[in-house]
């Protein structure tokens, strides 16, 4: 399968997680159908859908399960968090066939 067939899930929608978007954006106009990013701020993540088209998650989980390619984008201190959040996702692979 080749990357363009893949969904991009990014977990923290701050500053890393625009550049990535924006320069994936620059190379394909398509592109935004293929990512969906997760925050726990509402405000930043309806502004990343409106600025780059980006599918809004639920929460993390939900942003893991739907995504072939996962970037965690946090700061260190949220790292745990986040994994316990997606612990279940993740542990129950494969996930899909």
């Amino acid at each position: 399968m080749a990357l363009k067939d893949k969904t991009i899930a990014f977990i923290g929608g701050g500053h890393i997680t625009e550049i990535i978007v924006s320069n994936l954006s620059r190379s394909r106009s398509d592109v935004a159908a293929q990512l969906i990013v997760s925050d726990p701020d509402t405000i930043r993540l309806t502004a990343l859908n409106r600025k780059y088209g980006v599918r809004k998650a639920e929460n993390n989980a939900d942003a893991v399960d739907r995504g072939d390619i996962i970037f965690i984008n946090v700061l260190p201190e949220v790292v745990p968090v986040v994994l316990e959040d997606i612990k279940k996702v993740c542990c129950d692979y494969p996930k899909r066939s």
